[in-house]
Order: structure tokens, then C-alpha cells, then sequence
């Protein structure tokens, strides 16, 4: 056999035999047998059925919360298992040489196809927070430029624009954000009327953190253009629960957390930079590029990121329309049993709405923190306390609001069933309570 020929064979053998390779065909594997028990199911509530064996949730509980943290399906934490083994049959090779490290640009073309963004614009992430504070620390801003942002933000979607209001003398400007569910047209408007000629960004979340109200981001966008603002928006909310379009958003920065709605390991996220925007973005961690091992990032987990992708795969399976369908069927169902208890009141708007709803409970009848604690304690039922408004400690000069409201998020591994039962567990709570 010619030399050539025989090197040919050779690279060939180890391509085919690779670690990625063994373990991408037992991914395979269960994938395909995923999508037999799907495409067996004789109607849609037996397809949700077998969707939800496909998770390691323990029975007992019923997990309203995916809005603070997900829940990631058997396949994803397998494969992060197995792909943590082979790294460490022969760590050199895999995180330098040919192995399982030359697989991490495949997971940023998938969360580029994830949300319609190109290959150039993606950086892998650990949360929205670290996105977040890319964007702060990247951008070219001085004392007395001015930060447009509501007072609905999530803590870690304001910290590093606080962070530069006290070493850069930058100036945060809050809108008071109504809770009204009509209120789209309010909100617009109070946003511009806090645009001034120092407003050099906005910066809101896709889907409201407190109330779950999607927001009219490219309402915001337009506004934004207008003024020649920055726009980064906070979707730590929205990737996994409705599908996300940035190009159509047309925002400048984009940010997610992963774990949350696509069901990824534990500290995984997306940044995206429009292509037009990145000479205004100086961040120190893509001062090398968004590749994801490279100068500026360091060593990376490459099994946790590998699995990131395996988490995207799965909800292509499913079908991102068909989640986003089947999260908003679960949390209107929700939201209208709710709507039956006295003493509550919706918070949310009642049509651009997806996997969230929050409640505010009459300050007569109970705490939102004491239901909250109840429910996990006597019936193993996860939601949450919304936060106040303004959430940070350093803003306690502020006149917050205390919503004293409940949050619920429904995900595709809940079933009405249980939705029936944690409705009627607070029903006998709230009555209790006001006796």
C-alpha cells in the first residue's frame, strides 16, 4: 500500500473511532429513539407524556420555577456525564489536540441557528449576568452619559451598568414600568419621556422578569435607532420558551441564560453582537474573538458546553413552535384557574404573555414569601416571590415597590394534572389564610 494511501486509511480510522464520534452516535441513538416514541403518540397529550419521561424530575415535586432555573433532560446530563469520562481518558488531546475540544465551534453554530444569528455574532457564555457584563464593561461611555432601563430588571441586567454609575460616573435612568395588563402603550410612552440627549443605551428585557409580559422590543429598538442609542436586551427569559428571531429584533447585543427555558447545564448562556455593533463592544473577554477557547477566555469546560449543544438538539427534535405552543397552552391554563382564587390579581399582560405569569396577592390575606415557603414545605410546589422592583441592595435609596406577588412558569415537563393540583393546595391556603 503507497505511503499516502495508507495515511489516508489511517486518518480515516481515527476520525471514525474519534471520542466525539463514539459518543455523537449514542446521542444518536437516543435521539432517534425519541423521535420513534414521539412520532407512536396518538394524540398530543400522550406526545407530552412520553416528552416528559424524558426528564429526571423527581415525581413528587411539581416545578413551577424554570423562569429561576430549568430542568435538563436525561439525554443532555448523560451526554454531559459521558463526554466529562472521555475528556478525561486523555485530557491533553481533548482539550488540545484533535479530541473533544475541536467540537466546540459546532455548539456555537447551533445557538447561532438557535436564534437566527451568524456564526461571527455568538459567543458561548455562563449566564445572562456575565453576558450582561460584557456589554457594560465593552462599551465606550463616560460620566454623565446616560443608561435607559426600567425598574423590572433582573439584578443581574443592571449590575454592571451600576457598576459603572459608581467608577464611571454614568447616570441610570429608571422608568417606572405600569403593571396594568393593558399597558404596552403606557410603558412606550413613559420610556420616551426619559430619553434625553445623553442617552447613549437602552436596556430592557425581552420578557419582563417580574410580571412574565413579553416585551415590544422592536417598538423599543425603532425608538432607540432614533436617538443613535445602544440596544442590549436582557433574554435571560426568553430562548427555550418562544423562539427568538435577533435579526427581526434588530437590537445591537443580545443575552441569554441557557439553563433557564432551553433546558441547558447549569451555567450556560448565549451573547450575541450584531455584526454593525461590535466596533462600539471593547470587551476584554472577546478581545481575541468569540471563538469559544481562545487568549481571552481561557480554559473552558468543554464537556459542559458540548452538552449545551445536546440541549439545543433537543428541543429541534421536539420543535421550537411546538414548545413555544405547548408552554403558552400550560400557562394560559394556569393563568385562568388562578384567575378564579379571591384575592389575587394578575399582573400579567393578558395577551403578550408565553411560559409566565405573576400574581399579586391582597396584602390582607398573606405574604407571597410565606405562600411561597408553604407550598414548597407542605406540598413540594416550587414558584416564586417576585422581586421588588429596583432589586440590588445599592438601590435600597430608592422607593422600591413590593409587588408581594407569585410568579409561575410552566415548561414542557409540566402537565395539567399537577397545574390542578398546586392550584387547588393555594386555594385552600389563601382561604385558611383569611379565615
Amino acid at each position: 500500500m503507497k505511503r499516502r494511501k495508507f495515511m489516508q486509511t489511517m486518518a480515516a480510522g481515527v476520525v471514525a473511532h474519534s471520542p466525539f464520534q463514539r459518543q455523537t452516535e449514542k446521542v444518536e441513538q437516543q435521539f432517534r429513539r425519541l423521535r420513534r416514541r414521539l412520532d407512536d403518540a396518538t394524540d398530543e397529550e400522550e406526545f407530552w407524556a412520553r416528552v416528559q419521561k424524558c426528564f429526571l424530575l423527581d415525581p413528587q415535586i411539581i416545578h413551577l420555577n424554570c423562569g429561576s432555573i430549568g430542568a435538563t433532560p436525561e439525554v443532555v446530563v448523560s451526554s454531559l456525564n459521558e463526554f466529562t469520562r472521555e475528556i478525561e481518558k486523555n485530557p491533553h488531546e481533548n482539550f488540545w489536540g484533535d479530541g473533544l475540544g475541536q467540537q466546540l465551534e459546532s455548539v456555537r453554530t447551533a445557538a447561532a441557528k438557535f436564534i437566527h444569528a451568524s456564526l461571527e455574532e455568538i459567543s458561548l457564555t455562563r449566564n445572562t449576568t456575565e453576558g450582561m457584563n460584557r456589554i457594560a464593561g465593552g462599551l465606550d461611555l463616560a460620566a454623565g452619559d446616560e443608561i435607559l432601563t426600567s425598574n423590572h430588571e433582573h439584578p443581574g441586567g443592571i449590575v454592571g451598568w451600576q457598576h459603572l454609575e459608581k467608577h464611571k460616573g454614568v447616570k441610570i435612568v429608571r422608568v417606572k414600568f405600569p403593571t396594568a395588563t393593558d399597558s404596552h402603550q403606557e410603558m412606550l410612552k413613559r420610556i420616551r419621556q426619559n430619553i434625553t440627549r445623553r442617552t447613549k443605551v437602552f436596556s430592557f428585557c425581552h420578557i419582563d422578569t417580574i410580571t412574565g409580559t413579553v416585551m415590544p422590543i422592536q417598538s423599543l429598538v425603532k425608538m432607540a435607532r432614533e436617538h443613535r442609542a445602544f440596544f442590549v436586551c436582557d433574554g435571560a427569559q426568553a430562548p427555550g420558551m418562544i423562539p427568538v428571531d435577533v435579526k427581526k429584533l434588530g437590537v445591537d447585543a443580545y443575552v441569554s441564560s441557557s439553563h433557564k427555558w432551553m433546558l441547558a447545564p447549569k451555567g450556560s448562556g448565549l451573547l450575541y453582537i450584531r455584526e454593525k455593533s461590535k466596533p462600539q463592544v471593547h470587551a476584554m473577554a472577546m478581545s481575541w474573538g468569540f471563538k469559544s477557547y481562545n487568549a481571552s477566555v481561557g480554559t473552558r469546560d468543554i464537556a459542559h458546553l458540548l452538552a449545551h449543544g445536546i440541549a439545543m438538539r433537543f428541543h429541534q427534535t421536539i420543535g421550537p413552535e411546538k414548545i413555544a405552543k405547548r408552554v403558552r397552552e400550560l400557562n394560559a391554563y394556569l393563568a385562568d384557574k388562578l384567575s378564579s382564587l379571591p384575592g389575587l390579581k394578575r399582573m400579567t399582560h393578558t395577551q403578550d404573555f408565553a411560559g409566565i405569569v405573576t400574581f399579586a396577592v391582597d396584602r390582607k390575606i398573606a405574604s407571597s414569601h410565606e405562600i411561597v415557603e408553604q407550598l414548597k414545605d407542605k406540598h413540594r410546589v416550587y414558584v416564586k416571590a417576585t422581586q421588588h422592583s429596583s432589586t440590588m441592595e445599592r438601590d435600597k435609596r430608592e422607593n422600591r415597590t413590593d409587588y408581594n406577588a407569585l410568579r409561575f412558569s410552566t415548561h414542557i415537563f409540566n402537565r395539567k394534572d399537577q397545574i390542578d393540583r398546586a392550584v387547588k393546595w393555594l386555594a385552600a391556603m389563601l382561604a385558611d389564610v383569611k379565615q
